[in-house]
C-alpha cells in the first residue's frame, strides 16, 4: 500500500513539474516575442486583452483596415465597442483563422472584412513576415498550431513557426526586464486605443475621378481561391459579415479588380461597401486627409469612421448594452484619443 501511494506521488510530482516547466517556457517564449518593427505585437496582445464578450465588432484585414477605422471615435460618437485585429498586409488566408480567434473570447455582432489584400498587385503565395506578424504573436494553442499546419509550405522550417522560441531565443540575450515588457508574459498587454493609433502625416495627392467606370479585372487564382474560401466559411458562420473597400488613390488595374471581388462577394451573397464611391459623401481631401496613397491620415480615418458608423446605423442594429467598467475603459480611450488629436494640433498648425 506505501508502494502504491509512494508510486502515486512520483507521478503526481512529474505531472506537475512538467506543467510548471511547460508553464515556464510559454512564459519565456511570450517574453522573447519581438516587439519591435512596427505596432503588431501591441495589436495582437491588446486584443487578447479586452475583456470576455465586450466587442460589438471585429475589423480583420491589413494596413488599409487599422488606418482607416478609429475605434474610439466609432465609440464616441455610436456607442460601438469595436477593435483592429489587423496587421500590414495581412494574408486573406488566415482570416478564417483570426474569426476562430476572435471567438474564444468575443461575441462580436459583426464582423467587418477589407478587401484590399485580395487585389495586391504582388503574386507572392506566401511571405515569411506577413505570417509571422500573426503566428508569432498569437498564443499558443491548437487554433494556432493548425493555422501553421495548414497555410506554411513544406518548404519551410515549419518548427519554427510551431515553437517560435527557436526564432527567437537569441534575443535573451539583449532582454532587458523592464515593466512594460513584463507586461506581456501571459501575450496580453491593454491597448490604450483598442487597435487604433494616431498618424497626423500629409501628403497631397489629386482625387481620383474616373472611379467605377473602368471596367472588371480578375484578381489571382490564389487570391480567388482564398477569397471563396473565406467566404465558405463566414457562410457557415451565423454572425453577420460586412465585406468593405476602404478609399485611397489606386490605379485602374486595382480598380477593375476590386469590381471583381465585389461579384465574387455579391455571388455569396454578403453586403459590400466600396468606400471608393462614396469619397464626396465622406468629405475626404484628397490634399489634406491622406498620408500616402494608399492610407489616410488621423484626420481622414475620423471622417471614414463617422461615415461608417452612420452606414451601420443604418443597416445594422447593435445591442451596445456594456458594464459600467467597459463604458468607462472605452471613454477613457475616447479621451485618449482626443488628447493626443490636441496635444499634435497645439504643437503643429494644420495648412488648410
Amino acid at each position: 500500500m506505501n508502494l502504491k501511494r509512494q508510486r502515486a506521488k512520483q507521478w503526481i510530482g512529474s505531472v506537475l513539474f512538467l506543467a510548471i516547466a511547460v508553464a515556464g517556457l510559454i512564459a519565456v517564449s511570450y517574453l522573447l516575442r519581438p516587439v519591435t518593427g512596427g505596432s503588431f505585437r501591441k495589436t495582437m496582445a491588446g486584443f487578447y486583452a479586452e475583456k470576455e464578450d465586450s466587442l460589438d465588432l471585429v475589423v480583420l484585414g491589413s494596413s488599409s483596415a487599422y488606418r482607416f477605422f478609429d475605434t474610439p471615435v466609432l465609440w464616441e460618437q455610436y456607442g460601438i465597442t469595436s477593435y483592429n485585429l489587423a496587421t500590414g498586409s495581412q494574408p486573406g488566408d488566415v482570416v478564417p483563422y483570426l474569426m476562430d480567434e476572435v471567438e474564444k473570447t468575443q461575441s462580436p455582432q459583426l464582423y467587418v472584412i477589407e478587401v484590399r489584400r485580395f487585389v495586391k498587385d504582388d503574386e507572392e503565395d506566401f511571405s515569411e513576415v506577413y505570417f509571422r506578424r500573426i503566428s508569432d504573436n498569437m498564443p499558443y494553442s491548437i487554433n494556432r498550431f493548425r493555422m501553421i499546419r495548414d497555410l506554411v509550405p513544406d518548404g519551410e522550417d515549419r518548427l519554427s513557426y510551431y515553437f517560435d522560441l527557436i526564432k527567437y531565443h537569441g534575443n535573451w540575450e539583449t532582454l532587458k526586464f523592464k515593466k512594460s515588457r513584463l507586461a506581456y508574459v501571459d501575450n496580453e498587454k491593454k491597448s490604450a486605443l483598442k487597435g487604433w493609433s494616431n498618424l497626423f502625416q500629409t501628403t497631397s495627392l489629386e482625387a481620383p475621378t474616373n472611379y467605377g467606370d473602368v471596367g472588371i479585372s480578375e484578381i489571382s487564382q490564389q487570391d480567388e481561391e482564398d477569397l471563396r474560401k473565406l467566404l465558405s466559411v463566414c457562410s457557415e458562420k451565423e454572425i453577420p459579415v460586412l465585406f468593405v473597400a476602404t478609399p485611397w488613390k489606386m490605379n485602374k488595374k486595382a480598380q477593375q479588380k476590386t469590381k471583381y471581388v465585389e461579384t465574387i462577394i455579391n455571388e455569396y451573397g454578403f453586403p459590400f461597401l466600396d468606400m471608393n464611391v462614396c469619397t464626396q459623401e465622406i468629405g475626404l481631401d484628397f490634399t489634406t486627409d491622406f498620408y500616402d496613397k494608399k492610407h489616410v491620415n488621423s484626420y481622414g480615418a475620423e471622417k471614414v469612421t463617422i461615415f461608417f458608423g452612420k452606414y451601420l446605423e443604418e443597416h445594422y442594429t447593435f445591442s451596445k448594452e456594456h458594464s459600467a467598467a467597459t463604458k468607462e475603459e472605452w471613454d477613457k480611450a475616447a479621451a485618449k484619443n482626443r488628447e493626443e488629436i490636441a496635444a499634435y494640433e497645439e504643437g503643429d498648425e494644420r495648412t488648410e
